[in-house]
């Protein structure tokens, strides 16, 4: 682990696998960062600072994985959905052609796990993947199971799972409720080598920690929780922020072995290389047919919830 002053800022570089991989090679970052509620414009620069660093320092990284709700922070909790409206993202946004400019100028992949999308009159939970390579085209996952706040703030379900390419390995997203479904793990992980795993910041960590790590040893495949620090303004003080949410950035190893726990006030770059991700695929055609039976019994059951 290493220490730097960046811009202005502490910054830490960890090597999650640093002994056994002296030599650089292709990876991943996970990007534990500051996370301004409601202030799009500081969370853009934040994200361009670090991209910054990266880049300048010749980091072998191609992809990198953000916190929830990166872009304005989690609002939901707030309840109220003319916020929701008024940070949601459509194909059209600014916001979402300077993050797209943002990773073809500097060649980097980006992860955003769970932000707001609009489209049409319908909006979603949705997880994007931008790729530097793309000509402005986002993959999206739309979470399929949303717990009573999303249905009462007006959310859509999604219809279908989604996998990811990176280029090097494939990754799965899981948001929040969906979690307590390990069927929905198991066939993300048909096709996947590694799951990401997403909720708000305010939730508590301990909630999950058993089903993670069950996830990770049923499936033989590591899990990865993107953490960060949570700040809003201060309503004495306008253009202070206090800290409002701490959440750690979690990886569990294909043992259910929490190997990273990372909760410190500094911002962070956590480096995985690729290959330590990939993994064997041993499903069976029988076994992924049993399994998109359950998950069809799944989807069912959400569209009967009221």
């Amino acid at each position: 682990m290493e220490r730097i002053l960046w811009r202005g800022r502490s910054l830490k570089i960890i090597r999650l696998f640093g002994e056994e991989y002296k030599k650089p090679t292709d990876s991943l970052a996970i990007i534990h960062m500051n996370i301004y509620i409601g202030s799009r414009i500081r969370n853009k620069k934040s994200l361009q600072n670090i991209i910054n660093y990266i880049r300048m320092q010749k980091k072998y990284i191609d992809t990198i994985i953000l916190p929830y709700m990166q872009p304005n922070g989690p609002i939901l909790n707030i309840k109220r959905s003319d916020l929701v409206n008024k940070y949601a993202l459509s194909n059209n946004s600014k916001y979402l052609r300077d993050l797209i400019n943002m990773s073809r100028k500097y060649g980097i992949n980006m992860v955003f796990p769970c932000i707001i999308e609009k489209t049409g009159s319908k909006k979603y939970l949705s997880a994007f993947f931008i790729s530097s390579g793309s000509e402005g085209v986002v993959e999206k996952y739309r979470k399929i199971i949303l717990n009573r706040i999303e249905e009462q703030l007006g959310f859509s379900r999604g219809k279908r799972l989604k996998s990811f390419d990176s280029g090097n390995v494939n990754f799965s997203i899981m948001i929040e409720r969906e979690l307590y479904f390990p069927e929905l793990a198991r066939v993300n992980l048909i096709r996947s080598d590694f799951l990401i795993a997403t909720f708000p910041q305010n939730e508590p960590v301990k909630k999950y920690l058993y089903i993670l790590r069950s996830i990770s040893q049923t499936n033989e495949s590591y899990t990865i929780v993107p953490g960060s620090r949570v700040y809003i303004e201060s309503e004495s003080s306008r253009g202070m922020y206090k800290l409002y949410y701490a959440m750690p950035t979690l990886v569990f190893n294909r043992d259910g072995d929490i190997i990273l726990r990372y909760n410190e006030d500094e911002q962070a770059i956590i480096i995985i290389p690729w290959e330590k991700l990939k993994r064997e695929h041993n499903r069976s055609i029988d076994e992924a047919r049993g399994l998109y039976s359950l998950l069809n019994k799944y989807l069912r059951f959400g569209r009967r919830r009221t």
